[in-house]
């Protein structure tokens, strides 16, 4: 494969792998914002599709890097291109993880949030399976034994 070659495909991976990085970051913004259960449900499926795009990023990226590595007769020019946009790709996989792991907080938030309102509908549930009703009309209507 001739370095002209080469160097567009590296140039289009990291514009395109810049772009996805944006769009998923944009994407993950609003998961404060979806957390009832059909929300969830999207950013479930949404987690997904992200991963699965990214295994396809990383499995290309995998067999450029080697190429890349082997090539040779590549202008510095446009090493230093390829190097700028790899940088760019870079930055935003910081700034889309930091968005990962706020959007992980705001989930996190909200387990807690539902773990006490879970506890609270156990002890009242608890609560109830102490005064519960009996068909024996010699008990009384509520079991005060409990």
């Amino acid at each position: 494969m001739s370095s002209a070659e080469l160097v567009r495909r590296a140039k289009s991976y990291f514009t395109r792998q810049a772009a996805w990085f944006e769009r998923t970051r944009g994407e993950l913004a609003g998961v404060k914002h979806c957390l009832d259960p059909e929300g969830l449900e999207k950013l479930a499926a949404q987690q997904a599709r992200q991963a699965e795009e990214f295994a396809r990023f990383e499995k290309e990226f995998k067999v450029l890097a080697d190429e890349w590595t082997q090539a040779k007769d590549v202008a510095q020019a446009d090493r230093e291109a390829v190097r700028t946009l790899a940088r760019r790709a870079e930055v935003l996989a910081t700034e889309l993880f930091n968005e990962f792991e706020r959007a992980r907080g705001a989930v996190d938030e909200r387990m807690v949030v539902l773990r006490k309102s879970w506890n609270a509908l156990q002890r009242g549930r608890d609560m109830l399976k102490k005064y519960r009703a009996y068909d024996d009309p010699q008990r009384g209507l509520i079991d005060r034994d409990a």
